[in-house]
């Protein structure tokens, strides 16, 4: 959160007023705690706290979740791994609704 909002500072010194933070596997979902790794994850508190402070510079945060591209990092568990066109791939499945969590 420290390096986050210095980010912000900085980009309100330069009289920017948008900040997009690019999350692969590294925001925790309260719906699937697996998603990310604790500690090493934005939590939405965190990113309550992160557009309050933004805010306050004038800036709004526009978060950009990549996870299509990054799906290994999900697939590889056994709760997901159904989902994926290999058991434990990097692609989902395609069709089967039944999939669909």
């Amino acid at each position: 959160m420290d390096f986050l909002k210095r980010e912000i500072r900085t980009l309100a010194a330069y009289k920017l007023n948008i900040f997009s933070p690019y999350f692969e596997h590294t925001f925790a979902y309260s719906s699937s705690p697996v998603a990310a790794f604790p500690g090493g994850a934005m939590t939405p508190d965190e990113a309550r706290e992160l557009v309050a402070y933004a805010a306050k510079f004038h800036i709004t945060v526009i978060p950009e979740q990549e996870s299509f591209g990054h799906l290994h990092n999900l697939l590889k568990f056994e709760q997901f791994s159904d989902l994926g066109e290999t058991a434990h791939g990097a692609v989902l499945a395609p069709g089967d609704a039944a999939h669909c969590r």
